[in-house]
């Protein structure tokens, strides 16, 4: 075949026998892919580190398994960009861009390397959006991604690797000894003692770097076969630093939570959902821990970065966890793409857990023009809760399938039983909100009772109320109090806030609870929140105040016109109503508009969790209903 005269792309292509129409298009850089499994490969040509970035472009298929390394990095400001070569013509990137490939360049060999911004057509739409669809099987395929973190101009990554280095080797030593992760116990005082000379600052400053905010950096280090982070002039293993995550994430917590504030939480969930069976924490009898479904995934990467709000779906798009398929399209707006994706959630599951997902900081508004209908989730803005009512425990409707229809994208229509009304809510916990920010008990002890709303003060307004109104679950002070705690928790205890806990004969950590916010109730404070095994710890107040603090951040308490005690979102308003939606596994509050017509406002805790609305129903105490949510 002759290929004189034809750029490099073209010569490349035939070689491989892809057929490339030269035409009239000799001086630009991007030939057409000619198929489906099609993609662009990089030579980065070598040189010494001075030289000019040259490369080559070139034509693979996916089938061929070519070796490559594909590189992961923050794109960073697009007005600060460096000129290299592709194929002899220029091209503009961004710096950080430049600096990834310099940094990985070899002085002495080429390197085949897969890199988004460069090989793919970025003014091409329907290639753009063919070419992120494939993307998880160009990342899965990779022998390895290069995590590029940019310039370490204070050389903190030093302390950062030599921490990661100590404990990894620390808990390859404690696994000899135990022989599997499940039996290793967690930190104990003098661990904490010995580890203290590490640098936790530097580990924690890696930790905040722009690179874990990025939302399409959890396919591409997700689904890597090995993986390797480029920071400054040193490298740093993401399999060590991934099993360092997992010790503190499962055993550590005494560290992370309350010494040293490390942030990686977020990173350790995302990097096991990609790979469950091989990377997460089972126990003695093989069951997995903290298994996860897609759209909790996605509900992270509200909290990510992305400069095109539909890539907060089409990022996740290639994660196993997904069970269906749904084409990228760039030529839809982020509304539409949002409406589909749980338009097509309901549709194929059946399965109402993602209207869990929704938020509204303002009042809800229904679709107009480019709007969003109030059932549908927003992903492009930040969650105000750090953790959803939804989990594995409830069953509202009591197993009953959903009824329900999805018309134009813009309502749903479903069935179930209304409930109650919301008579009043209650203010916002400022004891609370102190605590989840500062988590201090000294601070939360000198202005409790003298600033804002607290638990105590709302303990006392309850008791005030049910002397005056029966409720329905006892106006014994044992009960109400015990439904309040269940209710301020949302009748969720955090496995690490009670991991340490010495229980009673008999006791169980939901009497740990009670006991605790007792202690708190009554003013007995002690602030011992930094040891790991303190005297008398069933009654630590901070027990019952880290719970309640995660569950009721943004939410509000509320009474119904029954007597029930909620927790809901914090724009419910007297007047909303509770419903439980067949196939739901929690209750919702909806905002009524006449005509059937509803506002969902978002999911509630309401102090009947486990099927006794459908009970009720049986017993013809609530009316089956249709609701058109607008």
């Amino acid at each position: 075949m002759e290929t004189a005269g034809a750029s490099p792309v073209a010569k490349a292509a035939m070689l491989r026998g892809e057929p490339i129409n030269e035409s009239s298009r000799e001086s630009e850089i991007y030939d057409s892919l000619p198929h489906e499994g099609s993609f662009r490969l990089l030579r980065l040509l070598h040189g010494s580190e001075e030289d000019p970035i040259q490369c080559e472009l070139f034509l693979e298929r996916l089938g061929r398994h070519p070796r490559y390394e594909a590189i992961s990095y923050v794109w960073g400001d697009p007005n600060v960009c460096e000129k290299i070569h592709i194929n002899g013509h220029p091209l503009q990137i961004t710096k950080n861009l430049e600096w990834a490939l310099r940094r990985v360049r070899d002085s002495s060999e080429n390197k085949i390397l897969w890199c988004d911004a460069i090989r793919i057509d970025q003014s091409n739409v329907k290639e753009r959006g063919h070419q992120v669809a494939n993307m998880g099987k160009i990342y899965k395929i990779a022998q390895r991604v290069l995590i590029s973190f940019g310039d370490d101009s204070e050389d903190t990554v030093r302390g950062a690797a030599e921490a990661i280095d100590s404990l990894h080797q620390h808990v390859n030593e404690l696994l000899e000894r135990y022989g599997e992760w499940f039996a290793l116990p967690h930190i104990s005082d003098a661990d904490m003692a010995a580890l203290d000379h590490l640098n936790w600052k530097a580990l924690s400053q890696l930790t905040l770097q722009e690179w874990f905010r990025r939302a399409w950096v959890w396919q591409e280090v997700g689904l890597a076969r090995q993986a390797t982070i480029f920071y400054g002039n040193t490298e740093v293993d993401w399999g060590s630093l991934m099993t360092v995550f997992k010790w503190l994430f499962h055993r550590g917590r005494a560290l992370t939570t309350y010494k040293y504030q490390l942030s990686f939480d977020r990173t350790f969930d995302l990097w096991v959902s990609y790979d469950l069976d091989g990377r997460g924490l089972r126990d003695s009898d093989g069951r997995l821990w903290g298994s996860r479904k897609f759209i909790q995934c996605l509900q992270i990467s509200r909290e990510l970065k992305s400069s095109d709000a539909r890539d907060r779906v089409y990022a996740f798009l290639n994660h196993p966890l997904l069970d269906f398929s749904i084409d990228p399209d760039y030529a839809r707006t982020a509304p539409t793409v949002y409406i589909d994706l749980v338009a097509a959630w309901i549709n194929q599951k059946f399965d109402l857990d993602i209207l869990s997902l929704l938020e509204h900081s303002t009042r809800p508004e229904y679709l107009e023009e480019d709007r969003f209908p109030s059932w549908c989730p927003r992903w492009d803005v930040a969650p105000s809760y750090k953790v959803q009512i939804l989990h594995a425990g409830f069953e509202a409707s009591d197993g009953r399938h959903p009824e329900l229809t999805v018309v134009n994208g813009t309502q749903l229509i479903v069935r179930g039983v209304l409930l109650d009304h919301v008579q009043t809510g209650r203010p916002q916990l400022d004891d609370l909100t102190n605590f989840f920010t500062y988590g201090d008990m000294d601070r939360i002890e000198t202005t409790k009772g003298k600033e804002g709303y607290s638990v105590s003060d709302l303990y006392h307004d309850v008791l005030k109320q049910v002397q005056s109104k029966p409720i329905p679950y006892s106006n014994e002070v044992a009960d109400v109090k015990r439904a309040l705690v269940f209710t301020l928790i949302g009748d969720w205890i955090f496995r690490h806030t009670v991991s340490s806990l010495v229980l009673e004969p008999g006791d169980t950590e939901f009497d740990a609870i009670c006991d605790s916010f007792d202690a708190y109730i009554a003013g007995s404070y002690r602030n011992d929140i930094n040891s790991s095994n303190p005297e008398s710890t069933s009654v630590r107040p901070e027990v019952f105040l880290g719970n309640a603090a995660l569950k009721c951040l943004n939410r509000r308490f509320f009474i119904t016109d029954s007597g029930y005690f909620g927790l809901g979102p914090w724009i419910l308003e007297e007047g909303d109503v509770c419903c439980v939606i067949f196939g739901a596994k929690v209750p919702f509050i909806l905002r009524p508009l006449g005509d059937s017509k509803y506002l969902m406002i978002g999911e509630c805790y309401l102090h009947m969790m486990h099927g006794e609305a459908i009970t009720l129903m049986r017993e013809g105490k609530v009316n089956e209903e249709t609701f058109t949510l607008i």
